[in-house]
């Protein structure tokens, strides 16, 4: 037969392991093997492929937030309150601030500890106790210190706004301004508070440089 030729053929000449085997096996129980095998195999992948197909047509969501309240249908409410949402920064300390010529020492700090070698160490036990050397201004510097003067800056949240207005122009937040976010300084970095105390109702929209 032209396809079982054909095959043959193909088989012969793929670089898919296993399957010229299907026909040029020692014995017969070998030939079944490697058919069986390859046929198992082969569905398998249709099928891993099938599915996949479908989820991306149905494009599910991997998150979702939903806010559910149980209220009488005569009294429900036109709107829900917008909860805090927290905007941290993963860049701790820039790079610009290290760079600073009046932040030399924090510099050199932290290029003898980003060879992690451990010899070094001395070095710098040394440093700081050198009333001459540069580093011994830094010596009593904490890391939360270091994050809060060499992190990101409140100035970064660019924008809020909510159906198009700015957040700082909504009744909710001309008397008090400062509500609309807070910037603090955690174990993990910088994080901007949007909405820190509830008091926004609605969508709302936040971009950050």
């Amino acid at each position: 037969m032209s396809w079982v030729r054909d095959f043959r053929e193909f088989a012969g000449d793929t670089s898919a392991h296993g399957v010229k085997y299907i026909f040029e096996g020692p014995y017969k129980l070998v030939k079944l093997l490697f058919l069986v095998t390859w046929l198992a195999f082969s569905i398998y992948a249709c099928h891993v492929i099938i599915t996949a197909t479908i989820t991306f047509i149905n494009k599910p969501t991997s998150t979702k937030f939903e806010v559910i309240q149980e209220v009488d249908n005569v009294d429900k409410p036109e709107s829900i309150e917008f909860p805090t949402i927290s905007v941290c920064s993963m860049n701790k300390v820039k790079k610009t601030y290290i760079e600073a010529p009046e932040n030399e020492a924090i510099r050199e700090y932290y290029e003898i500890i980003d060879q992690y070698d451990t010899e070094l160490i001395g070095d710098i036990v040394k440093k700081f106790e050198n009333p001459d050397d540069p580093m011994h201004s830094i010596k009593d510097m904490t890391y939360e210190e270091l994050m809060s003067n060499g992190g990101p800056k409140k100035d970064r949240l660019l924008k809020c706004t909510q159906r198009g207005q700015y957040c700082q122009n909504l009744p909710i937040f001309k008397s008090d301004p400062d509500s609309i976010s807070v910037l603090e300084t955690t174990f993990t970095g910088k994080c901007w508070r949007v909405n820190p105390k509830g008091t926004l109702k609605g969508k709302m929209a936040i971009t950050v440089r």
